[in-house]
């Protein structure tokens, strides 16, 4: 089916009409739009689905993926990873693939990075980061680049560009991050990273890589993340214990000052976030004192009211998830 626009009462195609776009010339069957002084790209398929690595259940590493269908939040399991890891993170370009880093399998720690084709789920190896990734957080800039930060004790962070998947270290973090921090972004405008170590968290400014800090949304380590593009970022406070928080915080990416917003229905802690597009934003409840727990809930926006949605067919921790839905 042609792509087409309304001309005066009278629909035109527009295949084969390009149109700039920070700098470089797009098709306009792409669906390009400025926003708030930001270039977006609406999918033809909307929003789709979020997907949730199982991760560490039972003492076993299981690349089982479950895949949470956007409205009806009806839950299926999906292509499983070629690995079963844990300790690991995921990144999306909508419409097109998600990606996980294998983070700690039964070998050990990993770099290797695999990607799932949108909507066929099909899943293929692609470019590995140049060290190993633990504990480690991921974000997107839909339609250039995803990012994953090394992890666990170090600063540096890695790059996969679209569509090519060619992978290069770019601006290291201010100071070493800790523990299986949050990642989300602000699409066409930056990336943002919670930094237990450091106190603060950091943002990665789009398209130069350019590392700020901001003040503490959250102190503690095991914490996981989701964003509500163009309008603000959600983060769990995560626990460098056992047993939890209920607590989130809201970043408005117009002042990108962190303040609480409402609570989960229970402690949450080594977990994953993904979000439905003007929607809602999903958060796992984790592993909490040792156990690992199936509950998935629901941030509706703007509201931020909480709820319980879909719980996923078998217990999730430790994991990573990422979401395909319109930047």
């Amino acid at each position: 089916m042609p792509s087409e626009v309304k001309v005066n009462g009278s629909y035109k195609n527009v295949a084969g009409v390009s149109t700039k776009v920070n700098g470089a010339w797009k098709d306009v069957a792409e669906a390009y739009t400025k926003v708030n002084g930001v270039w977006r790209q609406w999918l033809a398929g909307g929003a789709v689905a979020g997907y949730f690595m199982q991760g560490f259940e039972a003492g076993n590493n299981t690349g089982t993926v479950f895949k949470w269908a956007f409205p009806s939040d009806t839950v299926t399991t999906t292509t499983g990873a070629p690995f079963g890891g844990y300790e690991n993170a995921g990144f999306a370009n909508p419409g097109v693939a998600g990606y996980f880093s294998a983070g700690r399998t039964s070998q050990g720690f990993s770099g290797n990075v695999n990607k799932w084709a949108f909507p066929s789920d099909t899943v293929s190896s692609t470019t590995s980061a140049p060290s190993n990734m633990i504990d480690h957080g991921g974000f997107a800039n839909a339609g250039v680049a995803g990012y994953f930060t090394e992890g666990r004790n170090q600063a540096t962070i890695y790059k996969w560009a679209f569509p090519s998947d060619t992978s290069t270290q770019t601006t290291s973090a201010l100071s070493i991050i800790l523990s299986s921090h949050a990642g989300f972004a602000n699409s066409g405008v930056a990336g943002y990273y919670t930094n237990w170590y450091s106190g603060n968290d950091e943002k990665c400014a789009f398209p130069t890589d350019v590392i700020s800090s901001l003040d503490s949304g959250t102190r503690r380590a095991y914490n996981a993340g989701f964003a509500n593009n163009g309008v603000a970022g959600y983060v769990s406070e995560g626990d460098g214990g056992t047993s939890g928080a209920p607590r989130v915080y809201k970043r408005p990416f117009s002042t990108d000052i962190a303040t609480l917003t409402t609570s989960a229905p229970s402690n949450m802690r080594m977990h994953a976030g993904f979000a439905n597009f003007e929607t809602a934003g999903y958060l796992s409840k984790g592993r909490v004192n040792d156990l690992s727990y199936a509950e998935v809930f629901k941030w509706a926006f703007p509201s931020d009211t909480v709820s319980s949605t879909t719980s996923a067919p078998s217990n999730m921790g430790i994991h990573a998830g990422f979401e395909d839905a319109g930047a």
